[in-house]
């Protein structure tokens, strides 16, 4: 059983350093959105969402005080242009450096984590890896993702994956919920 579970593990590590590592060429067009993946764990709950879900029709409720770690990935065959997501900063306490290549800006209400990909040596995904710990305010804030690729040699215009995740933060369980 420890064999697979450490088989499993450099099996992980591999995808995910295909995915971050891979080189890529931009095609002339480039007509094909890229794919997210923004994947959540922690008070007992799991959870992936991607770019097909359908953003307005459910809520995620994060239980104040709790803490959860996240993996950000993006993905595009003919190269990643941009990464990012942005929410208000005062709900989502980072445990977490953010480290180059990533970059962070941030205003008076909001944060912003992103990663640029480079036209003369692009690259077909990345990961962002982190943890925070939700409010112990109440609130109803909300994380932004998106995806964008390079639009082909011809580009822009550039294809764009983006969704909104709607969140409770108060002291009930961390569920979604369907509308």
């Amino acid at each position: 059983m420890e064999t697979l579970n450490t088989l499993k593990g450099i099996l992980l590590c591999l995808a995910i350093s295909c995915l971050i590592g891979c080189d890529t060429d931009i095609p002339e067009t480039d007509n094909i959105s890229p794919t997210f993946r923004f994947e959540i764990r922690g008070d007992g709950f799991s959870r992936v969402f991607t770019e097909e879900d359908e953003f307005d029709d459910f809520q995620l409720n994060l239980k104040a005080g709790a803490s959860f770690t996240i993996m950000f990935s993006g993905a595009d065959q003919g190269g990643l242009k941009r990464l990012q997501m942005e929410f208000p900063q005062e709900y989502f306490d980072f445990q977490t450096d953010i480290d180059s290549p990533w970059q962070t800006t941030t205003n008076t209400f909001t944060r912003t984590i992103y990663w640029n990909g480079d036209r003369e040596n692009p690259l077909t995904g990345y990961v962002f890896n982190g943890r925070f710990i939700a409010s112990n305010d109440v609130g109803f804030p909300s994380i932004y993702l998106r995806a964008e690729d390079f639009g082909g040699e011809s580009g822009p215009p550039f294809n764009i994956s983006e969704g909104t995740i709607n969140i409770s933060i108060n002291n009930h369980d961390t569920e979604v919920l369907n509308y």
